[in-house]
């Protein structure tokens, strides 16, 4: 059973998901968990450290790599690790997909990371760190492959900032546009195999 304050947390989520936080009042958390302003409060100083700790607690711990996809960037070869892989967004959206059942995930997702940027004290540095160590793996998974195949001309760096912004910009476009005639999940294995010899 979750704990009072972690229900709190998860429900005030999904407000923060849909809605801009300056425009989410205590009434609309109050009627979202169930709870009154008093317990609301009792576990979270006001509604700015709430948001704070749904950025941390939950919105954060997303956006991480699993283990599994962590270990496979040293055990599997490029090709399995393009199938397996998932951007630190397509994770995130997934679970709000998923666990919190919003169907304009995308759209939620980009929304919350918004206000997150805005309002959350050092999310920047944070989500810099998420990058970087995506990074990290991303280039340990290049060189594991470089060893024995070779890649076009392209720089390692330049692979990774292409294979990151391009899913960054294809998550967008499919949470604000969705324009017809486009394949979104075949774009990036189009892109990898220009990229490979």
């Amino acid at each position: 059973m979750r704990s009072s304050r972690l229900y709190i947390l998860e429900e005030s989520y999904k407000l923060f998901l849909c809605h801009n936080g300056e425009k989410v009042t205590i009434t609309e958390l109050e009627k979202r968990t169930k709870k009154i302003r008093g317990t609301i409060f009792y576990h979270f100083n006001d509604k700015l450290n709430l948001f704070n700790c749904i950025v941390n607690e939950i919105f954060l711990p997303q956006l991480d790599m699993p283990h599994q996809m962590r270990d496979a960037a040293s055990n599997v070869s490029f090709a399995a690790f393009v199938e397996l892989y998932k951007s630190p967004e397509e994770r995130a959206i997934g679970i709000i997909r998923e666990k919190y059942h919003m169907p304009d995930a995308e759209k939620c997702y980009f929304n919350f990371l918004s206000q997150a940027d805005k309002y959350s004290r050092d999310f920047q540095e944070q989500y810099t760190q998420v990058f970087s160590n995506e990074r990290q793996v991303w280039k340990t998974v290049i060189d594991r492959h470089k060893k024995n195949n070779p890649l076009t001309d392209c720089d390692p760096d330049t692979f990774i900032n292409i294979v990151m912004l391009l899913k960054t910009g294809i998550l967008y476009s499919k949470g604000h546009s969705n324009v017809p005639g486009i394949d979104y999940d075949n774009t990036l294995k189009e892109l990898y195999a220009c990229l490979i010899k």
